[in-house]
């Protein structure tokens, strides 16, 4: 009986930690990849088919923007609530954003076509570093 008492005194603590994940509506029935907040209302996401989404409201809603390019993300890093970098580590490239998401930038990153990309990383707007299989690649001017 007391080992009863403890399991349910146990899963009366464990349940609700467990229940405050709310699923939320992003709009988009695309696979996601990768999301960023630069606070606690405003973030990206993106993911396969060129999806990019946005929230100003924690969330609650999601705002479907328009990409420049069709490719599958797999990286978003916020600066700000306007400067924003969005990687596609298959297609070799990146979008930059300065303005939230109305306007996007795309940035071509050369790199050998026979290297495996594995991953993108931004520390700044401007410093920003591609990791393959056998290499390291650096910019400092946001890779333009």
């Amino acid at each position: 009986m007391k080992k009863l008492i403890i399991i349910l005194s146990i899963s009366l603590y464990i349940n609700p930690v467990y229940n405050q994940w709310i699923q939320q509506t992003s709009g988009t029935t695309n696979n996601l990849t990768s999301i960023n907040f630069i606070n606690e209302n405003t973030g990206f996401c993106v993911g396969s088919g060129s999806t990019i989404i946005k929230t100003t409201n924690g969330g609650n809603n999601w705002i479907i923007l328009t990409s420049p390019v069709q490719v599958n993300f797999d990286y978003v890093k916020m600066f700000s609530p306007v400067n924003v970098i969005i990687g596609s580590l298959g297609s070799n490239l990146i979008i930059k954003t300065t303005d939230g998401g109305v306007t996007f930038e795309t940035i071509i990153i050369n790199i050998p076509s026979y290297e495996d990309k594995l991953k993108i990383q931004f520390v700044s707007f401007v410093n920003g570093f591609f990791l393959t299989g056998s290499s390291i690649y650096k910019t400092n001017n946001g890779g333009t």
